[in-house]
């Protein structure tokens, strides 16, 4: 994720290996990979300033959704995929398929 000045110059990154971006309430969501191949979401001004991990760390093959309250995300374990929700605010993850 980059960004730039609105005529295309001083461009910096802002996260070099994110995805599943969200805009919501003036505030982006977006996922992170770590070295580990795990992902983390984050929350960040709309002026990238207030970075903030919002989740804790967590594996999955696809990211499907993430909002300001919780990420959708799928595992695959033994050639089966599974659908799984976490809520930010309890921590929690419930299988949802």
């Amino acid at each position: 994720m980059y960004s730039s000045d609105l005529n295309g110059k001083n461009i910096k990154v802002v996260e070099k290996f994110a995805n599943t971006i969200t805009v919501e309430n003036n505030k982006l969501y977006y996922a992170a990979k770590k070295s580990d191949k795990s992902y983390c979401i984050y929350e960040i001004n709309e002026d990238l300033s207030g970075k903030k991990q919002i989740s804790k760390p967590f594996y999955c093959t696809h990211i499907l959704s993430i909002t300001s309250k919780n990420a959708k995300y799928i595992v695959e374990e033994n050639q089966v995929e599974e659908t799984y929700k976490m809520d930010f605010t309890s921590g929690k993850i419930t299988k949802i398929n």
